[in-house]
């Protein structure tokens, strides 16, 4: 069924993927747009107040090494990264957002495009966007809470981020694998130790995935006996390597052992039990609560898996005995990594991950489905030669795949929801922001301001209790003795 090795119909491949890819983008951009409203909230202030108070590098040596009532600053990634970006100023909260989205996509094109072509096989530009697209989308909308996330910047740095440079860690792998290997050996190391120091969560995933990699690498190298393989030893083993490393600072701050002492924790027993429990109520639950983002998610995968073979002029395919190994292989990876995100916050605190810790996992199930989707696709049967029936056929499989690139687009309106409130709350903030300044430059110290509502949820705003410690971290970022948020107006 070669449709698209058909001359006549060689146009139409591209264009499909294309419109695909401007379906899937429109709910991004609107992603963004929210993220445009966004401001200086919560931890935010802590961590910008360490900042101007101790400069670039003296952050990151502070933060690590003190213990502080305000915030915890074991995760050096991520003190590196706010201070890094914190050069933007108070404009950083509202670009993040897009930029998070662009780098994201950027990432894990460098992956799957650097992965696709160690294995033989060059996708060509919109195929990697489309699926790319697809994965970031229904990553996005399966969360129950976005907001912390994407928009809140901190929430977006401790998990989003190390999200992103896995893709970038990916494609370092492959592209070290050349014979330009000790070029990218370097900026593999520091990206895997980097990414691995944002969380603990996050941390222990990439441990995982990249330890699963190195069984792969040695099985297929014991199995096929391939030299290209043999080139993937070095870099996955320095990039497991230091990821531990990473895992290890982590553990080694001196707030580590202090914010561990005041909750008890499971035995190792426990742990595991409880760990291989929440990986599978998390499955499960994925399932019940998103099911038809669920059902788009695999029958777009497997219908773009026809599509890409049908238009090879050879038909590729996969038996019944790899498609069930592979699928088996699939399955195993995707519960054994959302039971290892389990693991840190039932350890810290002997519970199930909050929604923003949850963000791992939610990104491996979106990548597991999409695999299994698309193995079907290679799996189901095709004809070889194209009849006036199998015309019929395929052009009934584009009609299905139009009808799904519509979903996306239908959500528009939810991910807008919230827009009119956002705005009147950046508003607010901008003016709050800019009285703030003045009455600092007027030589004020203790300074009073609007009480205003929190678009975050969980992320509280400025108290009218100036001892609060957001108004204290707020007063530091300010230069100023304290902040109080008890005049009226927001309701206005």
């Amino acid at each position: 069924m070669q449709l698209f090795s058909n001359h006549k119909y060689k146009k139409l491949y591209p264009a499909i993927f294309i419109i695909g890819l401007i379906a899937f983008s429109i709910p991004l951009l609107a992603y963004a747009y929210n993220g445009s409203f966004m401001r200086i909230q919560g931890d935010d202030y802590c961590y910008l107040a360490v900042q101007s108070q101790h400069g670039f590098w003296g952050t990151q040596w502070y933060s690590y090494q003190s213990v502080s009532d305000l915030y915890n600053g074991n995760r050096f990634s991520l003190n590196f990264a706010v201070a890094l970006l914190g050069q933007f100023g108070s404009s950083l909260p509202s670009i993040a957002p897009a930029l998070a989205l662009i780098v994201w996509f950027s990432a894990w094109f460098l992956a799957l495009d650097q992965a696709s072509k160690f294995w033989g096989r060059n996708f060509k530009w919109f195929e990697l966007s489309l699926i790319i697209a697809i994965i970031i989308f229904f990553t996005l909308y399966i969360v129950s809470d976005i907001t912390q996330i994407l928009y809140w910047y901190v929430g977006m740095a401790t998990y989003t981020l190390p999200l992103i440079l896995n893709g970038l860690l990916l494609g370092l792998l492959f592209l070290s694998s050349r014979k330009t290997a000790s070029l990218w050996l370097i900026p593999l190391i520091f990206v895997s130790f980097l990414s691995g120091g944002f969380s603990e969560t996050t941390g222990f995933v990439q441990v995982a995935y990249l330890a699963v990699f190195c069984l792969g690498v040695f099985y297929f190298d014991r199995r096929v006996q391939n030299p290209f393989v043999k080139k993937l030893y070095l870099p996955s083993m320095l990039a497991l390597l230091a990821s531990l490393l990473a895992l290890l600072a982590l553990a080694l701050a001196p707030s580590t052992a202090p914010r561990l002492a005041t909750s008890s924790h499971p035995s190792f027993l426990g742990i595991v039990i409880n760990s291989l429990y929440y990986g599978l109520t998390f499955i499960v639950g994925t399932f019940l609560s998103t099911p038809l983002p669920i059902f788009v998610l695999l029958f777009l995968a497997f219908l773009l898996a026809i599509i890409m073979r049908s238009k090879l002029a050879r038909m590729l395919t996969i038996s019944p005995r790899s498609f069930i190994i592979l699928l088996l292989i699939v399955i195993s990876v995707w519960y054994l990594l959302c039971v290892i995100s389990m693991s840190p916050s039932v350890y810290a605190q002997n519970a199930y991950p909050g929604e923003r810790a949850l963000l791992p996992a939610r990104f491996i199930s979106v990548i597991s489905l999409f695999s299994v989707g698309w193995l079907i696709g290679y799996a189901v049967p095709l004809p070889a030669k194209l009849t006036n029936h199998h015309v019929l056929y395929s052009f009934g499989t584009l009609v299905l795949l139009g009808m799904l690139f519509v979903y996306p687009l239908r959500t528009i309106p939810k991910i807008t929801s919230n827009i009119s409130f956002y705005s009147k709350w950046s508003a607010a903030w901008d003016t709050r922001d800019q009285l703030i300044r003045e009455a600092k430059a007027d030589g004020q110290k203790d300074i009073e301001v609007m009480n205003i509502d929190h678009p975050i949820k969980d992320i509280g705003e400025l108290s009218p209790d100036p001892s609060y410690w957001y108004n204290v971290c707020a007063a530091q970022y300010y230069n100023v003795d304290s902040i109080t948020a008890d005049l009226p107006g927001w309701d206005r």
